[in-house]
């Protein structure tokens, strides 16, 4: 029993901090709405609190048969209708102001986050897991937001109106009706403690369910072709059972609240009715005066029901918002020095020296030791999994060296600029990265300055102008999502042509033509042959056919490098070069 209760302070004290860091970083800066927001739930509610006395003067009236009061009564009902219905249209449209420009504050910090982070932060999860906190979390942070304005202030001003009005009628009965409400708060308190975990539970089971979800309509082709439509079925449909479970239990533990607030509700009823029965004998105490308690006291019961199933959905956001901190309090370990090198020389020379990395505890790249020269062309080749494409990760600072140190113009990556370094390089990543967008859009991210003739240029270099002009709509066609609506040749010219119109001094290219047919292949090394010239190249291939003019072939084996030297160099030592080339069926040696 200690160890819940201590469970149980730590939850409400981790939910303390999460409430008052929100209301710091979000609620507090739009202070003249939310200022605004409660003049007009003020507004509603004691409006709204009018009602039970207009009825209980209406029941004096009827007994006097006053028909002028009545009248009278009648227009300021019409009056306080109008005034109430106007605050209402009001509260509404600002309290959704202030609830939609905080979510969109807070899904710009997410995503903004999210862009900077650390790529290997970035690809160690699944899409579904970043959309999932992006999207369902924060529509969990809007409920919340909306039941505190229409909760936990709209219904805590209409209550407190209310006790104040049947304290005004009766102050006895109105004691005897707050004695009983009270009881409920312990139990309203641990159901909401068991809210918040169940929902916690619940969203990270989201997050697995749209990866899932994901990943097999981006696959549908793969599981047609070995026949496992079968087994795909059964995984969703295990994962939609366990998202029906989990919703369950949610929306059963919102429910649990109901009945606790509906019994304590009939016997606040039942005691005043009793209780008002004797005090109309007693003392002062007219029908009218009854009438418009028990109005008071049923109007009541409403925002009472409202803050009780309140706490509820406040921990559930809570719980969404614990996850999004995590996000955004993710901080990059990539990042520019404080005070970096915003100048680099016309030497774009690239020198590794002893530099090894890993990916957590597997080394990838070990002792590795090369220069780049300007002007000339390095080819990177090896077996699959011999650490080529993460040797261009490093370069870019995808990632950071864990030893040893890589050089730019003989300044250490590390002390540069990171928007420096990367203007100074073209890149085409053996993943065609492509956007829902037009062709020439997509083109343009290799320089958004560039003009409609430097894009064409580009797209002829890459060998793709001419089938772009075959398209419906040419450089203004739409290429789906990833360029789907493309071959894979296609939206790999795409990729080089971006990289041709980026026209920077250093290229790094990925199994750049791996997609190409023959002749576009032949074309884009041509035009390739002519970009290097001035600049420092780098090429990682698998297809050795296409780096053997390369001035310099580094191999690379298990992470080390194993031979290097020209073409010819290496076919003469009859290494691990010579053998790839074999088996590739490469025999003009």
């Amino acid at each position: 029993m200690t160890d819940t209760n201590s469970d149980n302070l730590l939850v409400k004290n981790a939910a303390k901090t999460i409430a008052s860091r929100f209301w710091n970083d979000y609620i507090r800066p739009k202070r003249s709405l939310v200022i605004l927001c409660l003049f007009l739930l003020a507004l509603v509610a004691i409006s709204f609190a009018f009602y039970p006395a207009l009825m209980g003067w209406v029941f004096d009236a009827l007994e006097a048969k006053n028909t002028n009061l009545l009248f009278k009564l009648a227009g300021l009902i019409v009056v306080i209708s109008v005034i109430k219905a106007y605050a209402v249209y009001r509260q509404i449209e600002v309290v959704n102001k202030l609830v939609f420009s905080i979510i969109e504050q807070i899904q710009f910090e997410m995503t903004a986050n999210l862009i900077d982070a650390d790529l290997s932060k970035v690809t160690s999860q699944p899409p579904g897991h970043f959309v999932s906190r992006i999207v369902n979390d924060l529509n969990l942070i809007r409920d919340a937001l909306v039941r505190v304005a229409n909760s936990f202030v709209k219904d805590s001003l209409t209550l407190i109106a209310m006790i104040c009005l049947m304290a005004w009628y009766d102050w006895f009965l109105a004691f005897l009706v707050l004695c009983v409400f009270p009881i409920a708060i312990y139990p309203i308190i641990k159901i909401g403690l068991d809210q918040r975990k169940a929902s916690y539970n619940l969203q990270k089971h989201m997050e697995n369910l749209i990866s899932q979800l994901s990943e097999t309509i981006l696959n549908i082709p793969v599981i047609k072709a070995y026949n496992l439509e079968s087994n795909q079925k059964e995984k969703s449909k295990n994962n939609f059972n366990q998202l029906f479970l989990r919703v369950m239990k949610l929306n059963i533990g919102r429910a649990r609240v109901e009945p606790v607030l509906e019994i304590l509700g009939g016997i606040a009823i039942s005691v005043v009715i009793i209780s008002g029965a004797w005090r109309l004998g007693q003392v002062d105490f007219s029908v009218g005066d009854f009438a418009g308690f028990i109005t008071a006291m049923l109007l009541m019961v409403q925002p009472a029901r409202g803050l009780g199933s309140f706490n509820s959905v406040v921990q559930e956001g809570i719980a969404a918002a614990s996850r999004i901190y995590q996000l955004i309090d993710e901080k990059p370990s990539v990042i520019s020095p404080i005070s970096p090198v915003k100048t680099l020389s016309q030497n774009t020379v690239i020198q590794f020296e002893n530099v090894s990395f890993r990916y957590g505890k597997i080394d990838v790249l070990k002792n590795i030791s090369f220069i780049a020269e300007k002007g000339k062309v390095t080819a990177i080749v090896g077996a699959s999994g011999a650490g080529k494409t993460t040797l261009l990760g490093l370069i870019e600072r995808f990632y950071d060296v864990n030893q040893g140190v890589i050089y730019l113009a003989e300044r250490d990556l590390r002390d540069l600029d990171i928007s420096l370094l990367r203007s100074k390089i073209s890149y085409v990543s053996q993943d065609t990265s492509l956007f829902n967008d037009t062709i020439k859009n997509n083109i343009l991210f290799g320089n958004e300055k560039s003009d409609f003739e430097s894009i064409k240029k580009a797209a002829q270099s890459a060998a793709a102008h001419n089938f772009i002009q075959s398209l419906p709509e040419g450089y203004e066609t739409k290429i789906g999502t990833g360029g789907n609506l493309l071959s894979g040749g296609q939206r790999q010219r795409i990729a080089i042509a971006r990289a041709f119109l980026r026209d920077a001094p250093i290229l790094l290219m990925d199994e750049a033509t791996s997609s190409l047919d023959s002749e576009s292949e032949s074309k884009v090394q041509h035009a390739m042959e002519k970009l290097a010239k001035g600049r420092t190249t780098i090429v990682v291939a698998h297809r050795l056919s296409t780096v053997r003019k390369a001035d310099k072939i580094i191999v690379l084996d298990n992470g080390k490098i194993v031979e290097s030297g020209s073409h010819e160099t290496l076919i003469a030592q009859d290494g691990v070069y010579t053998n790839l080339c074999r088996l590739q069926f490469f025999s003009d040696f």
